[in-house]
């Protein structure tokens, strides 16, 4: 596979100061400007069959119960419960999404600064951040309703209960996942 992905991306900063009263005590400041997020090979492996268990790529793991019915302090396989991770030692292989675009940030800054007295300064400011195409991994195998509401006490003591959801026994592991990012999911939930 060749150009997952291949970005080319131009971002703009500007930033701006003015002495507001011409003496060098009292400035208004602001910048603007859009950062790209870094990529290094954590996207790629994500796609890459031949990485599957590697650091970045993600781990698979399996959690399993062990009873030690013989007491020799070593896990035998008919020791074992079952698997909790049913694509344990699976194939993760998945395709991105084509249209993946790039996450990235714009930030604002705007401040007002006045030297009360030489090395004595008053600072207001407002920094703003937003984000744009952020992505996430979409299990399909699972939906919402594979979930049950289960009622606890709430542990503050105030006689209420908070709901705690538990996962179907039956979808427990199963797993398939498309790259998604979250620009698709806004514009569908758009659409609705």
């Amino acid at each position: 596979m060749t150009n997952i992905p291949t970005w080319t991306d131009i971002d703009l900063r500007i930033g701006a100061a003015y002495d507001l009263f011409g003496n060098g005590r009292t400035a208004v400041k602001g910048a603007a400007g859009r950062y790209m997020q870094q990529e290094a090979l954590g996207f790629i492996e994500n796609f890459n069959p031949q990485l599957a268990g590697s650091a970045t790529a993600g781990r698979q793991t399996d959690t399993r119960t062990w009873r030690d019915l013989n007491g020799n302090d070593i896990a035998e396989e008919s020791e074992l419960g079952p698997t909790t991770n049913r694509s344990f030692g699976a194939s993760r292989f998945r395709n991105p999404n084509p249209d993946v675009e790039r996450a990235w940030q714009m930030l604002y800054n705007l401040s007002l600064q006045h030297e009360l007295r030489p090395g004595i300064g008053l600072s207001f400011a407002y920094n703003r951040r937003e984000y744009y195409d952020i992505g996430w991994t979409d299990n399909l195998a699972i939906a919402l309703s594979d979930y049950t509401a289960i009622p606890v006490a709430d542990p503050r003591g105030n006689g209420r209960t908070l709901n705690v959801y538990n996962l179907a026994a039956a979808k427990v592991g199963q797993v398939e996942r498309p790259g998604h990012d979250l620009r698709e999911e806004y514009a569908a939930l758009q659409r609705l």
